[in-house]
């Protein structure tokens, strides 16, 4: 049983600690093998994905980009430079904060849904080979109720 103090909180079991890096090295491998199929298709890496897809998602119509950020999961570090050049090559829109008196807003442009429909059609493939195959549904299903505890 883990060390537990009134001072201190408790400590993971060693179980809680194999998941967690478990966790990490799946997510890592994961990601790292879908954003290689992409980038074998000639696509944009998966971060271009996951803002297209909150873009179009955006009941709003449009989004701060602290807020993308936040629902792509993104760094604001990491997020700028991508919204700089999505917004360079026409995918994304600026809103000018000084005509409607608020901050910077961001759009998906026409060309921006189509840029993400394209990508899925590696994306979508690129799931069930690195993640889909390896599992049954059942197992899925499982692995998804798991990770939807830490959500």
């Amino acid at each position: 049983m883990p060390h537990r103090s009134q001072d201190h909180p408790p400590l993971p079991s060693h179980q809680a600690v194999e998941a967690w890096f478990r966790l990490m090295r799946a997510q890592r491998s994961v990601l790292s093998a879908i954003d290689a199929d992409l980038l074998a298709a000639g696509q944009p890496p998966l971060a271009v994905y996951d803002i297209l897809y909150v873009l179009s998602q955006a009941h709003e119509g449009s989004l701060d980009p602290a807020e993308i950020g936040r629902r792509a999961m993104l760094a604001q570090a990491d997020l700028v430079p991508v919204l700089d050049r999505l917004a360079d090559e026409g995918f994304v829109l600026r809103d000018d904060p000084d005509a409607k008196g608020g901050g910077l807003r961001i759009a998906i442009a026409p060309a921006g849904r189509e840029l993400r429909l394209k990508m899925w059609e590696v994306y979508e493939p690129s799931i069930e080979r690195h993640l889909g195959a390896r599992m049954s549904e059942v197992d899925a299903n499982v692995l998804a109720t798991l990770l939807a505890k830490l959500l």
